[in-house]
């Protein structure tokens, strides 16, 4: 690819200082659907490690990752909930653990609708189903 060396644009620049000034409702968007999600894996009997976004955050994330032997190797599915533009995403990655190229199968989603989440539970019970606990 000849991409070059292209001169300096404004349009990232713009949403930081516009997110910057105006704190988003992030933190109670990712929360909602974090919520969301533990919730589906606990009731399912899920195990998984959580991490989130601090009060004092405004623009972070949450982080849920859940571990299996797939295939005789450790692999993890971590899936990360954003805000963006007011709604919640989901950026989701099957990774064979120890392994640089390990990525497997990525996913990205919108999680507004129940149909939209309902995509999300299905990529997760994959990975469940074909991992050993």
């Amino acid at each position: 690819m000849k991409s070059g060396d292209p001169a300096p644009i404004d349009d990232l620049s713009l949403v930081i200082a516009t997110k910057q000034s105006s704190p988003s409702r992030t933190l109670e968007i990712v929360s909602e659907s974090a919520r969301w999600l533990k919730a589906a894996l606990k009731g399912a009997g899920v195990t998984f490690n959580y991490s989130s976004c601090k009060d004092d955050d405004h623009y972070g994330f949450a982080a849920v990752t859940i571990i299996r032997n797939y295939h005789g190797q450790p692999a993890s599915l971590d899936l990360k909930i954003a805000e963006i533009r007011g709604c919640p995403y989901v950026f989701a990655e099957v990774r064979s653990l120890g392994k640089l190229d390990g990525t497997m199968f990525p996913f990205f989603g919108n999680l507004q609708s129940d149909d939209e989440r309902d995509l999300l539970l299905h990529y997760i019970a994959d990975f469940v189903i074909s991992a050993d606990d």
